[in-house]
């Protein structure tokens, strides 16, 4: 049922053609009048309209948890007879409306004044507006509202004859999350998750930067922070550069062939065309290489126990604190018992984690070794046997016999046997006893030093 209402409301053939670069047109249901700010995108603001809801990813969720909530009341009140039939019927019939006409007609709403106050911020002098707007792109297309940050950016193409300075910023703020995956998959220990940014890696090539921030940046924090500063230094440096967007050549890699021809609406560049697209080049390089740099700076695979303990400490403490109402020497008192907590954590008791963390990711990336080398014999066989098939249909013997002799000889043993030895050479070097031993004692020591406590 959620994918059925998430192709409903996304399918823009529910509004006549597709409309305009495939994305669905609009349906104005009330027209409150024209008012004229100078803002293009808060003037819109008066018409209240319905429209396909590919982007608009809140509305969905909204849309699904609430069939979610539906659904589990129908399963109480309809026969277990009727249920299969009116069950999902009903549910879509009441979601799917009020998830037009509701949950879109209110995010449109948001999406406009999100327009109309970008519109005032991409126009800050000094490059700094236009980097703002690089900067908040790639966030933009987290929430959903990036289509907002386009059509400015085209409002603004058709305004200057074909070019547009704020057109930059889909393809520079790819490239500072593209740079921000570099950094992680190049400062992780995490064998699994290196394989897994490298894959998505040809994606973000290729513009699409969906898997990255939802697959690692996000989860992740601080890579998706580090592309959002990387994405606003080389906004602003491309626009002090006078570098405009102009002739569409695609996403991506093939962007860049666009930045090198001239406004396409008969309009005049600051710059030649080929400074224009060198510029742009170097501004990719800048958003990348810093996006690396910060990304590799401010990583960190986990949070640390020290870490950890420190902040349940502090929502311990604060907490404390409201439900008792404590005074100022009170909390001295606690804060003096947290301080003594904290010091328990000591260098060796660090140096012993960190040395057998190290042993651990070792273990999992050989095991990660292992389940590649497996897969890729399982792929290999399949494609053989897809072949073998047609090799029979099409009575070809002699070749479907020797593919079967390749099939039989395919076989990676040997190298998965060498690598199980050094897997269990690698677990054994994992010091468990070490590390539960040292957090006993911190328990101990920290349960001693709670008894002083008076709260």
């Amino acid at each position: 049922m959620g994918v059925a209402l998430g192709v409903i409301l996304c399918c823009p053939m529910f509004f006549y053609d597709g409309g305009a670069m495939g994305l669905g047109s609009d349906f104005v249901l009330f027209d409150l009048g024209t008012i004229d700010t100078g803002n293009p995108m808060l003037d819109g603001i008066t018409k209240i309209k319905v429209n396909a809801m590919n982007t608009k990813i809140f509305v969905i969720i909204a849309a699904i948890y609430t069939a979610k909530l539906l659904d589990t009341w129908l399963k109480s009140v309809i026969p277990v007879a009727l249920e299969l039939m009116f069950r999902p019927f009903i549910v879509i019939l009441v979601v799917a409306p009020l998830a037009f006409f509701g949950y879109g007609i209110l995010w449109n709403f948001v999406e406009t004044l999100f327009g109309a106050s970008m519109f005032y911020v991409g126009k800050i002098p000094f490059g700094i507006g236009v980097g703002i707007f690089v900067a908040l792109w790639q966030a933009a297309v987290i929430f959903g509202l990036h289509m907002m940050l386009g059509i400015i950016s085209m409002l603004d193409l058709i305004a200057n004859g074909g070019q547009t300075a704020y057109g930059i910023a889909g393809s520079i703020s790819v490239w500072a999350q593209v740079g921000a995956l570099i950094g992680v998959i190049i400062v992780t220990q995490n064998a699994k998750l290196r394989k897994q940014g490298i894959g998505m890696l040809p994606a973000g090539f290729l513009g699409i930067t969906e898997p990255i921030l939802y697959g690692i940046n996000l989860p992740k924090k601080r890579p998706l922070f580090s592309g959002i500063a990387a994405a606003f230094i080389a906004g602003a440096f491309a626009n002090i550069l006078s570098v405009t967007q102009r002739a569409s050549s695609g996403i991506g890699v093939f962007e860049a062939i666009g930045f090198f021809s001239e406004p396409t609406l008969n309009g005049v560049g600051k710059i030649s065309p080929v400074l224009n697209g060198s510029f742009y080049l170097l501004a990719c390089a800048v958003s990348i290489g810093t996006a690396i740099l910060f990304s590799m700076l401010t990583y960190k695979e986990r949070i640390t126990e020290k870490t950890l303990l420190t902040k349940t400490i502090e929502k311990t403490i604060l907490l404390t604190k409201l439900q008792l109402n404590l005074n100022t020497e009170e909390m001295k008192t606690l804060k003096e018992v947290e301080k003594e907590v904290l010091n328990i954590f000591t260098k060796d008791f660090s140096k012993n984690i960190t040395k057998n963390e190290k042993n651990i990711q070792k273990y999992l990336a050989t095991s990660e070794k292992i389940n590649t080398i497996l897969q890729k014999e399982e792929n290999m066989k399949e494609r053989m046997i897809a072949k073998g098939k047609k090799y029979i249909q099409r009575k070809q013997f002699e070749k479907s016999s020797l593919l079967m002799n390749e099939y039989n000889a395919l076989d990676f043993s040997v190298k998965i046997k060498e690598l199980e030895i050094i897997k269990e050479k690698e677990f054994r070097s994992i010091d468990f006893n070490l590390l539960n031993k040292n957090a006993l004692q911190i328990q101990k020591d920290v349960e001693k030093i709670l008894e002083k406590a008076k709260y």
